[in-house]
């Protein structure tokens, strides 16, 4: 079975959200290509709340997040930058 997570992250202000994406760009190519038990990775920009983004992830198994997406050194990245710029979390799995 599929494991997904879809995460809504709010950040501060709107000029964060260029700047997401950028930190953002070096995870997605990590996930997609080094992980191939990542099925999908993508990042959008929430059409109604200009300080939004919404990531849609989905992996073979909850392990392949917990266990190797998570530990990445690209996602500890981009956790730094949201701890110091978010506003709000969302996450559903």
């Amino acid at each position: 079975m599929v494991f997904g997570v879809v995460v809504f992250i709010t950040y501060k202000n709107e000029t964060f959200v260029p700047k997401a994406i950028a930190a953002f760009e070096e995870l997605i190519q990590s996930s997609n290509t080094k992980e191939p038990e990542c099925l999908t990775y993508e990042l959008h920009i929430d059409n109604e709340n200009s300080k939004r983004i919404i990531v849609i992830e989905r992996y073979v198994n909850k392990d392949a997040l917990t266990e190797t997406h998570q530990k990445s050194a690209e996602f500890i990245a981009i956790m730094k930058f949201n701890d110091d710029n978010k506003e709000e979390v969302e996450k559903l799995e």
